[in-house]
């Protein structure tokens, strides 16, 4: 997997919500290395990796 293959999303995204692109690729390269179906031992999942609770408190109805 990639960084790469999201930066379309990333760019489009990262404007619409008035953050740094390169903080969103950070987090991602970091978090799952561009793998959207990534799951943590904890349960983190998706790209962000974000818990699940954390995933519903922000209104995430599916982090992959």
């Amino acid at each position: 997997m990639s960084i790469l293959q999201w930066n379309d999303l990333i760019e489009e995204k990262s404007r619409e919500h008035g953050v740094d692109p390169q903080l969103v690729r950070g987090v991602m390269y970091q978090e799952s290395r561009g793998n959207a179906s990534a799951v943590s031992p904890k349960g983190a999942r998706g790209l962000m990796q974000l818990m699940p609770a954390t995933a519903k408190g922000l209104g995430v109805k599916d982090p992959f």
